[in-house]
């Protein structure tokens, strides 16, 4: 065995997120050279994940329309799912994987035997990874600094000496890459980030970012819902945010809404209907804290994110998150993929 096949062999086995050159570690160059020929390489490429979440994907050429993760967190309020769904220790689940905010809270509410998260965008998928992985090894203060605030100053250096072996190769690519994601503010990343941003931009033109401060520092419901009906609302519902949401480049590019959902939205009423029902009556506080502030607090976030949330998934070696399994497919794909009795919800 050469030389450098073997610092291969042994820099793999200790899943030392590296790169080689001539013998040497080389973190700028991002190749391995083998006599007279080169060939690039990610420390993934001889890295195994030591968790089995990510289940095996092969590239699909509609991957290519996804240059990143849509949602950043999960606007669907999880409690309506665990009422309607009633989860239990012995069901096993299939649900979109989006930002994995629902799938997190089925697994602090109820331990499901397998939640199994399906979602066409491999980003997703890196995101929820990063998530679990993030859970299993970072402490609270940590994990908070990335996911709730939306930044961590050191997201890099945890990534390589804390997080890396529990990411699958595609995963820890995509976060080298995209690190900066966490150096300002996360929730203004991706796809939906870019909503975030607009609405954001127009609070500020109309002089109500103060009122946006007001009402998620507010101490009751009725002076939330004052607020809100006063100067938010109407903000929300103007003319140039309608027009904006009846665009399908904007449907798509910043919702992550295809043509065919957006027909049947249109199909059902309209955008201002929908934009209307959706906000009233008002969602559940933390849904809109993301949104309006650009990140969570310790008083308004996911119970993923809250400090009891994320110790009971931590517990055990992080028992709770073995029920996980992401799968990069669609819905159909995953369902034929699965033994008939496997899924109970």
């Amino acid at each position: 065995m050469s030389f450098h096949v073997a610092l291969l062999v042994f820099f793999g086995a200790c899943s030392l997120p590296v790169w080689f050159c001539n013998g040497q570690v080389d973190d700028t160059r991002g190749k391995l050279i083998l006599g007279r020929e080169s060939m690039h390489l990610c420390a993934a490429h001889f890295r195994v994940s030591t968790q089995p979440w990510r289940m095996p994907y092969y590239e699909h050429p509609i991957h290519k329309q996804f240059r990143t993760y849509i949602y950043a967190f999960t606007w669907e309020d999880p409690e309506e799912d665990m009422r309607h769904l009633g989860l239990t220790s012995n069901d096993s689940v299939l649900a979109i994987t989006s930002g994995g905010d629902n799938v997190l809270h089925y697994a602090i509410s109820a331990s499901p035997k397998h939640i199994h998260c399906v979602d066409m965008n491999p980003c997703q998928g890196h995101l929820v990874e990063l998530k679990l992985a993030a859970i299993h090894t970072l402490d609270y203060a940590d994990f908070f600094a990335m996911f709730g605030e939306g930044r961590h100053p050191n997201f890099r250096h945890l990534l390589d000496s804390k997080i890396a072996p529990y990411l699958s190769a595609a995963a820890y690519d995509f976060w080298r890459e995209n690190g900066d994601a966490f150096s300002s503010a996360f929730y203004l990343r991706g796809y939906s980030g870019w909503a975030i941003y607009l609405m954001r931009l127009v609070f500020k033109c109309a002089g109500a970012s103060g009122h946006v401060k007001d009402f998620c520092n507010a101490d009751t419901l009725e002076e939330q819902d004052r607020i809100w009906r006063a100067h938010l609302r109407p903000l929300m519902l103007n003319p140039v945010v309608v027009s904006l949401m009846k665009s399908p480049v904007f449907c798509w590019n910043a919702l992550g809404v295809p043509l065919n959902q957006r027909k049947m939205l249109l199909n059902d009423g309209g955008v201002y209907e929908y934009i209307r029902d959706t906000l009233d009556p008002l969602p559940s506080s933390y849904l809109l804290t993301a949104a309006l502030l650009g990140h969570y607090t310790h008083d308004s976030c996911p119970e993923y994110l809250t400090r009891c949330g994320f110790e009971k998934l931590k517990a055990n070696s992080s028992n709770a998150l073995h029920a996980f399994r992401l799968h990069t497919d669609t819905v159909v794909g995953v369902l034929r993929g699965l033994p008939g009795d496997s899924l109970t919800r």
